[in-house]
């Protein structure tokens, strides 16, 4: 985020970590070809070039597709996007969820492998021709705001008071930088709270695996492989997603009824927890009475 703020720009970055995510990509699909495969593959690809290429990436993506809408103008339509933005990650990942585990047990580890690294290609080219043919709107470095927050914490550090940063008590930056930075510092316990809650939703596509093993998958005579039930969670964020942006939205609006962002995040916070509680009784339900040991 800050490379793209400062020196490359928002599309330019995303373009040349998606290189360096391509190439993660790539050494995983040789990594498994057992005749050339080494250890130092694997990490490298998994905890170098995929995770380096997916930080720049997502750090960004979001604000890219922010930037072709008017800030004015389309204020419906970056709500919109972004809920639609949501919906085809997870989409994404519901095609790459079940045609994976499928090559996995038809075929073997290269084919499935491949699966994503032909998709990320062709997403990568679309992205490159988009930009060349100017279809793209392209911000320009502007300077990066967390540079700029740190720069403030640090004199506040030196001279013990925030205060003393402002233009109006001597300082150099303007007063309402410092108060937007008070704002931000005002939701740092906010996010620590968020962080537990984030580390057990992470881990969702681990539990529904290790649960599913130990679950009866039987289904109208069909018994579902334990990798597709990683799927549950794309499906209902998408399934949610078309609900709460076609039906439920539109409703509240008719009625006068407009939810700030923070009750959204609030109600959505407090349905995550929910949540993890029921896959907590779930757990507890199948150590007291597993099925399969």
């Amino acid at each position: 985020a800050v490379l793209a703020d400062t020196i490359l720009g928002v599309y330019t970055t995303i373009l040349s970590f998606s290189l360096v995510y391509m190439a993660g990509l790539a050494l995983l699909v040789v990594s498994s070809v057992k005749s050339i495969s080494q250890p130092w593959m694997v990490h490298l690809a998994l905890l170098v070039l995929i995770t380096i290429g997916g930080g720049g990436i997502k750090s960004c993506v979001n604000v890219m597709g922010a930037y072709q809408f008017h800030p004015e103008y389309h204020k419906d339509g970056i709500t919109k996007y972004y809920t639609y933005f949501y919906a085809s990650i997870n989409v994404g990942s519901l095609i790459g969820g079940i045609a994976t585990p499928i090559a996995l047990q038809e075929a073997n580890f290269t084919v499935a492998l491949i699966i994503p690294l032909v998709a990320f290609v062709i997403a990568t080219l679309s992205f490159l021709v988009g930009g060349l043919l100017g279809r793209f709107v392209k911000a320009k470095p502007q300077g990066s705001a967390v540079l700029r927050i740190l720069q403030v914490m640090i004199s506040a550090i030196r001279k013990c008071s925030l205060e003393k940063n402002k233009k109006s008590h001597g300082g150099q930056y303007d007063d309402g930088f410092i108060e937007d930075v008070k704002a931000l510092l005002r939701l740092v316990p906010l996010f620590c709270l968020i962080i537990p809650f984030v580390i057990a939703y992470v881990n969702l596509s681990t539990a529904y695996l290790t649960q599913a093993q130990k679950m009866d998958r039987r289904t109208f005579n069909f018994e579902i492989p334990p990798a597709l039930m990683v799927n549950v969670d794309p499906i209902a964020v998408v399934v949610n997603s078309f609900i709460i942006t076609s039906i439920l939205y539109p409703i509240l609006k008719k009625r006068g009824i407009v939810l700030p962002v923070l009750v959204r995040s609030f109600i959505g916070s407090i349905l995550g927890i929910v949540s993890l509680i029921c896959a907590i009784i779930v757990e507890l339900q199948i150590k007291s009475n597993p099925l399969f040991t």
